[in-house]
Parts: structure tokens; sequence; C-alpha cells
């Protein structure tokens, strides 16, 4: 019995010195943080790519003078999610 109250106590001492090296409860904040800032630009991320998707398909569906027209617009999308890809990956 007195063996265990020694280990438990030993134990207690390690964890003690482990989190205030680690400082955790910092650690816990940031990476909280961190992820919600993932969960953010995963969402933003899939509004844009389906927003382009639409634009495309209703590109496909003009005729070939309002193709002219609408080729900017569509462009534009496309540049915007290749810039975002580009700088994450920097």
């Amino acid at each position: 019995m007195e063996k265990l109250v020694i280990t438990k106590y030993v134990d207690s001492i390690a964890l003690t010195i482990f989190h205030v090296d680690i400082d955790l409860i910092n650690l816990i904040t940031k990476l909280d943080t961190t992820a919600s800032d993932i969960v953010t630009y995963q969402r933003d991320s899939l509004v844009e790519r389906k927003e382009l998707a639409q634009k495309t398909k209703d590109f496909k569906k003009l005729d070939d003078a309002s193709k002219l027209n609408e080729f900017k617009g569509l462009l534009k999308g496309t540049s915007k999610i290749t810039a975002r890809v580009i700088s994450d990956n920097s």
C-alpha cells in the first residue's frame, strides 16, 4: 500500500513538471484557434469550388457569342481558387 502511494506521488510530480514545460493551456488555445481557422478555410474553399462549378455549367449552356462575354468572369473564379492554392503551398 505504501509503495502505491509513493508511485502516485512521483507520477503526480512528473505530470506537473511536464505540464509546466509544455504550457499546455496556451498550446490548447493555439490548437483550438488553428482548428477553427482550418474549418473556416475548408468551408470557404468548398463554397468557392461549388460556385465555380455552377458558373462552369451555366457557361457551357451559353451560345458562342455569350461565352465571349462571360469568359472573363469564369477565368476570374478559376484564378481566385488557383491563387489560394498557390499561397497555401508556399
